[in-house]
């Protein structure tokens, strides 16, 4: 979308129907990037988990909430430095909006993946800068 204007109403409804499906189903956004629950879940340790993102366990209502434990909720816990795994930028930029194709909404004479991918690739370059600079001030005495 050119800079200073807002979206129409018909890309605001297409924003409004897609939160709604990653409110649905949050493992969408990673399925959408080509990574399975069943992978993501063994990633993070989680891989008793359904896999199926709607179904429910046979003991999922007998189990009891867990109570709130505020004590230390803003304490930071020394996070081991392997802890983020490897970070790398991304070999690829907008590498979704490639797979898209051509978006029929655009009306610009700007070409949307072209500057969609030089804000992926600053976005990117933004982002590891922070983590750079995080893992520096973390490793700092």
């Amino acid at each position: 979308m050119p800079a200073g204007r807002k979206p129409c109403k018909h890309i605001a409804a297409v924003y409004l129907l897609l939160a709604e499906e990653f409110d649905r189903d949050p493992f969408l956004l990673f399925r959408l990037r080509g990574m399975r629950q069943g992978a993501l879940m063994d990633r993070i340790g989680g891989n008793d988990a359904p896999t199926d993102p709607g179904a429910a366990s046979a003991n999922d209502s007998a189990l009891a909430p867990v109570p709130l434990q505020t004590d230390g909720f803003w304490d930071a816990p020394n996070v081991p430095s392997n802890a983020y795994g490897s970070v790398e930028r991304p070999s690829t930029h907008a590498a979704l909006p490639k797979q898209l194709g051509k978006f029929p909404f655009w009306r610009s004479d700007v070409d949307l993946i072209n500057t969609l991918e030089s804000m992926y690739e600053a976005a990117a370059e933004t982002g590891m800068k922070a983590f750079e600079t995080e893992g520096a001030l973390a490793e700092s005495p």
